[in-house]
């Protein structure tokens, strides 16, 4: 089927007296379906057999068939008769995902079956009209399953969610009574959005941009100019007792995160209950200072604020031990050694399978409990002391700044117990062992992120020689993502090496700033000559006809493997983020909405509304 409608075709979807001819040969579920299969068996003899219809399948059948199918394909099949319409017309409501970068490409790869996109601030109004009248008509087979918030202002709206559209959104949560998941990563959220929600014990799944904005009571803000507390907003009418995956960001300080997890996470329940159902937890600070890498000085009042963190989740909190927790992010915070104490006392660390540390500060204090120049001991500091627990991860994002480079001895002792590791994403100083480390002690990974920066300065480091390559190509990689390092002539053998590798990512120095920020780009193609960024694009597929999919110097191409090209591709950033990295749902789909005039002129005809 076609993924091309026409307006005029919603304008026939939304329009309750548009009739249909109804069919003379309908079954229905309960109807014995031999007779259909004995009409499409095919005899030896090559006897013609009576036709069928699509409608005269049982509806279970045909929710089968169509689960299958993108919201565009159910969008035509609705369309041809009455009976389908009024079969099929629930699923495109069931996950509802608001993402403005939503777009239709040669080779999508957005997940679109059993998903329905809606990728306008306006189309998104449009829907919650339709969606509340077809609730306020006592149509119960309407139901929203699960509900995603990526994105909602794009660039063409100046001004965020007015009054109008929080009211509407309002009501939109209070008719949300089958929920099971709710994502809100834009920036538009309110906390005043969940106390509409009527059927909180049926959400499992929580993640939400919980902004100084976004918590507003009698008009006043959380926070005042300097960033310190106003007032603890009580949200202890928030119970969500049934969750099994929490995340949240930003965090401002510990006494706000405090208050989160009390309240909205355990509140009046059994601590132990909450604890013993999560399976994933992620809290996701704001950057503590400026964007680049190995700046530990700056903003040190910041630091502060967020040096108790690992204290308030695992001590302060209601929060008890996690025997089942799979995945922990935690990013944007300082820890010392200390910290690691936590982590072992109140988590099952052997059980998790994802673990996320990012802009992570480290440092040590003296009795005084002020921040001083750390002096690392390379047998005890936060993360080597927590590596012999991690026996059986399978994901590992480090992002950490310590004034002495330790993740070598922390990579040695994590290898001592773990034969698992499939994905590693390291944003590290340089050091000249850490490559050998890699190679020699995680032969199993099949992903591999490496930002490397340099130990004395505030950019990535770009000398990376022959020796930091050698033995890379007994890894069998799919994704690579790493510092270029065209003067090596082991890096350009690098990728002809790896078979099985389908996406490539080349970061530039010129771009280091924003390397070890939360996921995000300045698009610096639109801007430049981008034939020539291509041609090294095309340098690279050449070298391995077997990429599908290129980052080079913040450049997204897509590989033509039959004519060795390379297309330029906007609007999948955040995917391809994915692929190439290892992070959690809130550091891979950044708040911001990167949406060129292009798309919002290519893809109108894609947007949803029913």
């Amino acid at each position: 089927m076609t993924n091309n409608l026409t307006s005029n075709a919603y304008k026939d979807l939304i329009d309750p007296t548009f009739e249909y001819e109804k069919s003379s040969n309908t079954v229905d579920s309960n109807a014995n379906i031999e007779q259909l299969v004995e009409r499409l068996t095919i005899t030896d003899n090559n006897e013609k057999k009576e036709s069928f219809k699509l409608t005269e399948l049982p509806s279970e059948i045909i929710l089968n068939i169509t689960n299958n199918l993108s919201q565009f394909d159910v969008l035509n099949l609705i369309r041809t008769c009455s009976k389908l319409y009024n079969q099929v017309l629930p699923q495109l409501y069931k996950h509802i995902i608001i993402d403005v970068n939503f777009g239709k490409f040669d080779n999508q790869k957005y997940e679109t079956n059993g998903r329905t996109y809606i990728n306008s601030y306006f189309r998104f109004k449009r829907f919650i009209g339709t969606y509340v009248k077809k609730i306020d008509n006592d149509l119960s087979n309407i139901k929203i399953y699960k509900f995603e918030c990526l994105t909602l202002l794009d660039s063409s709206i100046k001004f965020d969610l007015n009054l109008e559209l929080q009211r509407m959104i309002k009501y939109l949560f209070n008719k949300l009574h089958n929920l099971t998941s709710l994502v809100w990563l834009d920036k538009g959220f309110r906390i005043k959005f969940l106390y509409s929600l009527k059927n909180k014990e049926l959400i499992n799944t929580l993640i939400l941009n919980i902004t100084s904005d976004s918590i507003k009571r009698n008009n006043s803000l959380l926070y005042d100019t300097n960033g310190k507390d106003h007032k603890i907003h009580q949200i202890s009418n928030l119970n969500f007792p049934n969750l099994t995956s929490f995340q949240i960001k930003p965090f401002q300080n510990s006494k706000i995160l405090l208050n989160i997890i009390n309240n909205m996470l355990i509140n009046q329940n059994d601590s132990n209950d909450v604890c013993s159902r999560l399976k994933t937890l992620s809290f996701s600070g704001e950057d503590l200072g400026s964007k680049t890498f190995n700046n530990i000085y700056r903003d040190i009042e910041q630091s502060i604020l967020n040096e108790d963190i690992m204290e308030c989740i695992f001590e302060k909190s209601k929060i008890k031990y996690l025997n089942n927790l799979t995945s922990l992010s935690i990013s944007d915070i300082s820890v010392n050694e200390t910290d690691a104490n936590y982590l072992i006392n109140s988590i099952n660390l052997k059980n998790l399978k994802f673990l996320q540390l990012s802009r992570i500060k480290e440092y040590t204090s003296n009795v005084y409990g002020d921040i001083t120049n750390t002096i690392d001991t390379l047998n005890s500091n936060f993360l080597t002391k927590i590596a012999p627990f991690l026996n059986n991860l399978t994901h590992l994002s480090l992002g950490i700044c310590q004034i002495t480079n330790l993740i070598p001895q922390f990579l040695k002792k994590l290898a001592r117990n773990n034969n698992t590791l499939k994905v590693l994403d390291l944003s590290v100083h340089f050091h000249p062992n850490l490559s050998f480390l890699i190679v020699n002690k995680f032969r199993n990974l099949e992903k591999l992120s490496l930002e490397i920066y340099d130990p004395d300065r505030t950019r990535l480091y770009m000398n990376l020689d022959e020796e930091f390559f050698e033995g890379f190509e007994s890894l069998n990689l799919k994704s690579l993502r790493i510092n270029s390092a065209l003067l090596s002539s082991r890096f350009m053998e690098l990728t002809p090496s790896q078979k099985s590798l389908e996406y490539l990512e080349i970061i530039d120095s010129n771009n280091a700033d924003s390397s070890y920020s939360k996921v995000g780009s300045n698009r610096r193609y639109m801007y430049e000559d981008v034939s020539n960024v291509q041609a090294f694009g095309r340098r690279y597929l050449n070298l391995n006809p077997n990429l599908k999919f290129i980052n080079y110097y913040d450049c997204l191409f897509q590989c033509n493997n039959s004519n060795l090209t390379v297309d330029p591709i906007d609007g999948l950033y955040n995917w391809f983020a994915l692929e190439v990295r290892c992070l959690n749902f809130l550091d891979g789909w950044e708040n911001e909405a990167i949406f060129e005039n292009w798309n919002m002129k290519g893809y109108q005809l894609l947007l949803f509304s029913l």
